[in-house]
């Protein structure tokens, strides 16, 4: 299972932080850089969510988490092109279905 993130945290060191969720196996789904700060809506797997908050107290950032609306996840699908983006499906399902047991 998959937990969505939010990161929020200066652009200095930004790339450590990337490196590190690919090598846990996530994935970044949105980044936006404002000014001097970068936001970073990503997905991660549950049992590496405290990881990247060491890394985040580390670099002086903030982690939420940030569940994904069934809308926003349906969305995103039908901007999902291509034979890599297949697996991308089946992880995003796996979130969204997860956020739905979550809420029962």
């Amino acid at each position: 299972m998959y937990e969505t993130l939010t990161y929020t945290g200066g652009v200095h060191k930004s790339e450590e932080v990337k490196e590190l969720i690919e090598d846990l196996g996530g994935f970044i789904l949105q980044e936006n850089i404002l000014q001097m700060e970068l936001v970073l809506n990503l997905a991660i797997p549950l049992e590496d969510v405290d990881i990247i908050k060491n890394k985040a107290k580390e670099l002086l950032a903030k982690v939420t988490v940030a569940p994904m609306a069934g809308s926003e996840m349906l969305l995103y699908l039908q901007h999902l092109q291509g034979t890599i983006c297949l697996m991308q499906h089946v992880i995003f399902l796996n979130i969204y279905v997860n956020s739905v047991l979550k809420t029962i």
